[in-house]
């Protein structure tokens, strides 16, 4: 399968024209394409076009998930249900171009164990076992263009459990820069959250290991309404 049948089968052609249906459970909208994502996505389009025409050890991986992350270095395995085997990769990602389900700008820090990857390079030697990655695509991670409502079942440190409306329970991680603010609009602690608090959550989405990162968290039962 040369580069062209590649970008478009997973899907850039889908995200460059906006389109709506692609699914996530129901349906899941990929965050606005604005126009610098739009030139790095052209861009990283010619740049893998030139990239495989260049190099005679390219090297294609598709669905492989990670068992290991060490460093800019990731171990998984790829497995093959008709022929029934299991092989297993190690990426070399230090100079990787990281991007996510969507083509979204990305970086090594927003990939997990268990997530699930498509990898482009250049293959270390003849046992085609290790890959010099020129391209890291992390299938399981996207930024969500809307907003998940539900509920607050468990609280931890930084982070909560959160039963959402539609698509099961998730695991929320909460960094310095998530914004946090009350049904008021007004700002907040992230001590302030209680179980059983009514959330409105944006993020980015770790499909395969059901985590959120929040970018902000709106408490719609805070501050508490009290009576007249």
């Amino acid at each position: 399968m040369n580069i062209k049948t590649f970008i478009t089968t997973v899907g850039l052609t889908a995200t460059l024209t906006l389109a709506p249906t692609v699914a996530f459970a129901q349906t899941v909208t990929p965050a606005p394409v604005n126009q610098q994502n739009l030139s790095f996505m052209q861009n990283l389009y010619s740049q893998l076009k030139n990239f495989e025409t260049q190099n005679s050890q390219y090297a294609r991986r598709d669905g492989i998930v990670i068992t290991a992350i060490n460093g800019s270095t990731i171990t998984g395995t790829q497995t093959n249900k008709k022929k029934g085997t299991t092989n297993t990769y190690t990426v070399n990602a230090g100079s990787a171009i990281v991007v996510r389900r969507f083509w979204g700008q990305s970086s090594l820090s927003q990939v997990s164990v268990g997530d699930r990857i498509r990898v482009i390079g250049t293959w270390t030697d003849s046992t085609k076992t290790t890959i010099n990655a020129f391209l890291v695509r992390d299938m399981s991670i996207q930024e969500r263009a809307d907003t998940f409502g539900g509920t607050v079942t468990a609280l931890g440190n930084n982070s909560f459990t959160f039963q959402s409306n539609k698509r099961g329970s998730w695991t929320v991680n909460v960094t310095d820069s998530t914004k946090i603010t009350g049904r008021k609009d007004a700002s907040m602690q992230f001590s302030n959250i209680q179980v059983n608090d009514k959330l409105r959550i944006d993020g980015m989405l770790d499909r395969t290991n059901k985590v959120i990162t929040a970018s902000t968290i709106r408490d719609m039962s805070y501050p508490v309404k009290t009576g007249n």
